[in-house]
């Protein structure tokens, strides 16, 4: 079986990234609006919905409350 060179996966690579971005920016609007309730979080659900309708659901738990949505991006990759 013929392997496929490094380049064929980019727009794999680039889709994973747009969608660590996109994770980065609703982090970041939620801890925000948890730091103005003096609050943070224990669980998250994040739904990713595919285009052939499937949803993919990644969740993680932290043993303290958290806001910091640097340390939640890393816990969801």
């Amino acid at each position: 079986m013929k392997s496929l060179p490094p380049d064929a996966y980019w727009p794999l690579n680039r889709l994973g990234e747009a969608i660590e971005a996109a994770a980065l920016r609703l982090l970041t609007r939620l801890c925000r609006d948890l730091e103005r309730g003096q609050a943070g979080l224990r669980r998250l659900r994040l739904e990713l919905r595919r285009v052939d309708g499937r949803v993919v659901p990644v969740e993680l738990g932290t043993s303290r409350p958290m806001r910091a949505p640097d340390h939640l991006l890393r816990l969801l990759r």
